[in-house]
């Protein structure tokens, strides 16, 4: 495993943003339901048009009630379904850190845990990208860190697999392939979700071996 990836994994959070939850905030049936609820409104009606009187009625509990859980109503519901899947991803690719694998191997590896927590969030993972610009100020900041700190894992493991790109194309590669992973998450119609995300880990593969418009092909580059 390469120094970069060791570094993103290696022990502890290792830079991984951490976010302010209050401890009331963790854990309870009726807090978890109504995030459910409300991460589903989000994805079908859009955030601006999700009222919180919405979600109550979709959960069981009066609008109201809402801001007993969420003291900054339905934006900090919005802000911790996004830090969830976060988390959630992070669990998930974490087991790389662990395989003897060889580079390809590795990022296989990565691409399908990654896969596996988007595609377990439907309803959440689109939020990253669609509603975003409704966080409160204060939750920006560290969202779009969390952001970035994938961009740059993802990335270093695909620079294990392909040293031939550059630092941009590292990047750019990295971020399509996550739009690659969790596109179909934007409007599923597929029920055979098993499928569909064998299909995008695939896809993802298969742009890494791809080259760049212009650029020599890695066989080229060895010669």
């Amino acid at each position: 495993m390469s120094t970069d990836v060791q570094a993103a994994f290696g022990a502890g959070r290792d830079g991984y943003p951490d976010v302010p939850v209050p401890r009331s905030a963790k854990g309870g049936r009726r807090r978890l339901s109504i995030m459910a609820a409300a991460a589903k409104l989000f994805r079908e009606r859009g955030f601006a048009n999700t009222t919180t009187d919405a979600i109550g009625e979709a959960c069981g509990v009066s609008g109201p009630a809402i801001y007993h859980h969420f003291k900054n109503g339905k934006q900090q519901i919005l802000a911790e379904l996004i830090w969830e899947i976060g988390d959630e991803l992070r669990q998930a690719v974490g087991k790389v850190s662990n395989a003897s694998l060889s580079p390809y191997e590795q990022l296989e590896l990565f691409l399908r845990a990654e896969a596996g927590a988007i595609h377990a969030n439907p309803d959440i993972f689109p939020l990253i990208f669609t509603e975003d610009r409704y966080l409160r100020p204060e939750d920006l900041p560290v969202t779009l860190e969390r952001r970035r700190y994938f961009i740059a894992l993802r990335a270093s493991l695909i620079r294990a697999v392909r040293p031939d790109l550059d630092h941009q194309e590292l990047s750019t590669m990295s971020v399509t392939v996550q739009f690659v992973l969790g596109g179909t998450t934007f409007n599923m119609q597929d029920p055979d979700t098993g499928r569909v995300q064998e299909q995008t880990v695939q896809m993802a593969l298969a742009l890494v071996r791809s080259t760049p418009a212009g650029a020599p092909s890695p066989q080229a580059s060895a010669r």
